[in-house]
């Protein structure tokens, strides 16, 4: 993908935590620099330490912050620092995220991103209603579904 379409943004999560994802931090960084994709890749994972390690790794890389990280901004009202770009779900526990984090997030510099985790929302006029919104990305869970409109 990355040699096919050397202009389209990388988002890459990275899974899990301990050692495993410390492994995958480093491939995932050596990976980057040999295709030269440093600068066209979003990284992110639920674990807050992969996310540190990637940013030691790779200064260069534009970040999303780990869960815990995240539900620390939302609980505070801190500022979050230096992440490119937030991510999350559309709903948590039946409540809409993105009218809590839309605003801080742009105020504060970063895109806001947003998974979906339904296939039904899936549609093309979904994703509209989601831009229209103000969010800046969409994190399609069936990709091969996603509509060539």
């Amino acid at each position: 993908m990355a040699l096919a379409f050397p202009r389209l943004p990388l988002d890459v999560e990275i899974k899990g935590t301990g050692p495993d994802a410390t492994a995958a931090v480093e491939l995932l960084a050596a990976e980057l620099e040999g295709l030269d994709r440093v600068d066209s890749t979003v990284v992110a994972s639920f674990d807050a330490a992969s996310v540190a390690l990637m940013r030691e790794r790779l200064p260069r890389v534009a970040l999303s912050p780990g869960l815990d990280t995240l539900a620390a901004w939302v609980r505070s009202g801190d500022p979050l620092g230096d992440y490119a770009v937030i991510q999350v779900p559309q709903f948590h526990q039946g409540i809409e995220v993105i009218p809590l984090v839309l605003g801080r997030a742009h105020a504060e510099g970063s895109a806001l991103w947003v998974w979906l985790d339904h296939p039904g929302r899936e549609t093309t006029e979904h994703y509209r209603q989601l831009i229209d919104a103000g969010v800046d990305g969409v994190i399609a869970a069936s990709p091969s579904r996603w509509p060539r409109t």
